[in-house]
């Protein structure tokens, strides 16, 4: 269930316990049936590690400067595709829910956002934390400075690619119904 004054799913530690329960019973039951599952897991892995750097980068660039901060600004959460990404590339999901919280001034942001920037690593953020790039950003990366947006692109579009498959096969394979 939703928070209903966020819309973030699973925020209660009982949900996340029980989202927790429902992987590793499916990783048990189909174990071999999975690979498919963890190499598209990996692939979009190795693709999130292509574009760390540049993205770290970019962000350094851009953010320190920023009067609109997006993780400030924005409601982030896991969803379900990042679920299954995360807890098939790392064997586990995160210890919880991405959630809003307050700063002592009273301003809302993400529980992972501090002074310097994201506490998650590339790999381990929701997708939307690396193919959103706020105006700036996108100015930046059309004039080439330090991201090729057609490498960026292309990326982009191969992870979503992979994410889109491989829910898909989770969800077949977790219904008993293998492809």
């Amino acid at each position: 269930m939703a928070d209903p004054a966020t819309g973030i799913p699973w925020q209660g530690a009982k949900e996340w316990q029980s989202l927790t329960l429902f992987f590793d019973t499916i990783k048990k039951v189909h174990t071999t049936a999975l690979d498919p599952v963890h190499r598209h897991a990996g692939a979009i892995r190795q693709l999130f590690e292509s574009l760390s750097r540049p993205m770290d980068d970019l962000c350094a660039a851009t953010c320190v400067t920023c009067r609109d901060i997006c993780c400030q600004r924005a409601t982030i959460w896991y969803d379900f595709k990042d679920l299954v990404y995360l807890y098939f590339a790392f064997d586990r999901l995160p210890e919880t829910q991405i959630t809003k919280i307050k700063d002592a001034t009273g301003k809302t942001h993400c529980s992972h956002f501090s002074t310097v920037g994201c506490r998650l690593s590339r790999l381990e953020r929701p997708f939307v934390c690396t193919w959103y790039l706020c105006p700036d950003q996108k100015l930046r990366v059309v004039s080439d400075k330090g991201i090729n947006s057609e490498v960026f692109s292309d990326t982009i579009n191969q992870i979503k690619r992979l994410r889109s498959e491989m829910v898909s096969r989770f969800c077949l394979i977790s219904a008993g119904k293998q492809d």
